[in-house]
């Protein structure tokens, strides 16, 4: 079972990946030292709650996204996880994008 150290570590590279950004500028919109978002990176360091709703806000993410194992989750939760982070316009995409996906498979 990973620690939520390793979960945390595993998120921030995967979100900032996600977004283009550096550990120095998501430590500059922290208001903290880039050495404190490299301690969270590499297991060293667990931020405090108001940090971790912080981060999720930059990465306009919710907590549980950050602070969780999505890759352990079912993949009917992790759908509605990742779903429910969406805004409404990028919703009725997705709700387009499985309809249309529907009708190709009903015709074959």
């Amino acid at each position: 079972m990973k620690s939520p150290r390793d979960i945390l570590s595993n998120n921030l590279i995967k979100y900032l990946n996600l977004n283009n950004m550096s550990q120095n500028e998501l430590a500059r919109r922290l208001g903290v030292a880039s050495s404190t978002v490299s301690f969270w990176i590499n297991k060293e360091k667990y931020p405090r709650d108001d940090k971790l709703q912080k981060i999720a806000n930059i990465f306009h993410i919710s907590f549980t996204q950050l602070t969780e194992d999505i890759e352990d989750k079912q993949p009917q939760s992790k759908i509605n996880e990742l779903y429910n982070s969406l805004n409404d316009d990028n919703k009725k995409q997705v709700i387009n994008y499985i309809n249309f996906l529907l009708s190709q498979q009903n015709d074959k």
